[in-house]
């Protein structure tokens, strides 16, 4: 407990006095030349997940750009997240010195084309967000080219190709030699093709409640693994919450994909998923409190009968959901964890999930109270079956920690964030889960706790 509150004391003994200096420092007029640093420190505290552990990172991040009159920009990026251990007691980590934005990018006015290392992210990153889970929290970037075609002022149409190797052949400084795509004991390489057709109503239109609405289409190939996965997911996603107009203050993030391929040589048949959220905002209340409400469905592995050509009728398990490039920590800080224990961290699927948020600001607006909680059962239709054979047999994670029901657990999380000027913000953060029968019975429950400071400076 000292050692925490002295961890706290230093993070904001960092941030007072930069407070004076960076106040005012907000987005400049672009130039020919951009760059900023940002540095960010995390205390992080894992209990029993399935041990303690207790460190500090550190996440440096330096960015520059050339920006040219004909629209044309070189952009670069190097980052660097080391670690000092305080549970269990040995030496930190120097991390490499690596490259998260390496890119050319042409913007005209109704096309752009960017070429190399670069971030992804479409809606609430349901599917496309991180493409290197194997880094933790260092990286999201992509190997990629990405056009864009503004139709019109309404409708634009996203197509990009991506290239994810198992190690990063762009490394600096001082190579580790980083899995960049792992999950688990899963390391593969990863292509991918994707076009995202988005159209924002006008707001004089009698569609003007529904905001944007998108429909995609990702084509992504898993290989040097066993079995290889090559995959199509096509989806819907509709979202008001990028748009200004709200109908009786509510939004609605609404997406729902479909997805069938195959694993080897096995056939994967199609698994409607989707992420639903129906928030309601309340700005004229002292708190300006905001309530939200969502669903969550990823189908999970299942049992389905197989008749052979001699009549004879078999068992056979049916792969589930496949996140593809969403393994991040997207509800929450301990679920991407606890789902090692099967296919690897953020390896989301087999999950059913309501979940509610709240979130007011207690002393200003710039200070957020979120509270959630979360109640998840597992999706499959296999049951206990299914589990046995889809646990990671390579894992550290014995099978004897599952146990035969569905319910996988509750989780609480409790985040307060308090931006201190425009470029200095922190954050605390408490998470806390209580396992079901899903898992094994005398399993533990598991408590995150976090200290963060991030500063930018530019």
């Amino acid at each position: 407990m000292k050692l925490k509150f002295f961890n706290l004391l230093l993070a904001f003994i960092f941030i007072l006095p930069c407070q004076k200096v960076l106040a005012g420092q907000g987005d400049q007029p672009k130039s020919w030349f951009d760059w900023h640093l940002d540095e960010r420190i995390r205390n992080e505290t894992r209990v029993d997940l399935p041990t303690s552990t207790d460190y500090v990172r550190f996440l440096t991040q330096v960015r520059a750009s050339v920006n040219l009159p004909v629209g044309l920009s070189l952009n670069t990026g190097l980052v660097n997240e080391s670690r000092v251990f305080i549970i269990p007691d040995k030496s930190p980590y120097l991390d490499e010195v690596a490259f998260d934005r390496l890119n050319i990018s042409i913007k005209q006015k109704n096309f752009s084309l960017t070429l190399g290392r670069q971030d992804l992210t479409y809606g609430s990153g349901f599917l496309v967000f991180e493409g290197t889970p194997g880094d933790g929290s260092r990286s999201i970037y992509f190997n990629a080219a990405k056009a864009s075609i503004n139709l019109d002022e309404q409708r634009k149409l996203d197509i990009f190709a991506i290239h994810q190797p198992q190690n990063d052949p762009l490394v600096l400084l001082n190579n580790k030699h980083t899995n960049i795509t792992a999950y688990s004991k899963q390391k593969p390489e990863v292509d991918a093709f994707g076009a995202n057709f988005s159209v924002v109503a006008q707001p004089d239109s009698i569609y003007k409640g529904i905001g944007k609405a998108e429909i995609y289409y990702l084509r992504s190939n898993e290989y040097k693994i066993t079995p290889e996965a090559k995959l199509n997911t096509l989806g819907l996603r509709i979202q008001t919450d990028n748009f200004a107009y709200e109908v009786n203050n509510l939004s609605l993030y609404a997406e729902s994909a479909l997805q069938w391929g195959k694993y080897g040589n096995d056939k994967k048949g199609a698994d409607l998923s989707f992420d639903w959220k129906l928030g309601y905002s309340a700005p004229g209340i002292g708190l300006k409190p905001r309530l939200e409400l969502e669903g969550v469905l990823l189908p999970g592995y299942d049992v389905v009968e197989h008749r052979s050509p001699t009549g004879i009728v078999k068992d056979e398990l049916q792969k589930g959901w496949n996140p593809v490039f969403s393994k991040w920590p997207k509800w929450g800080e301990l679920l991407p964890y606890l789902l090692t224990k099967e296919q690897g961290y953020g390896y989301y699927t087999d999950l059913v999930m309501v979940r509610t948020e709240g979130t007011v600001h207690p002393f200003s607006d710039k200070h957020t109270l979120q509270l959630a909680y979360a109640y998840m059962e597992s999706a499959s239709n296999a049951n206990a079956y299914a589990r046995d054979a889809y646990v990671n047999l390579e894992s550290i994670y014995p099978q004897a920690q599952f146990g035969k029901g569905k319910v996988r657990g509750r989780l609480v999380s409790i985040i307060y964030k308090v931006p201190l000027s425009n470029d200095v913000a922190a954050h605390v953060w408490l998470e806390r889960f209580w396992p079901g029968d899903f898992y094994a019975l005398g399993t533990p429950a598991s408590t995150f706790f976090r200290v963060e400071t991030s500063l930018r400076v530019k």
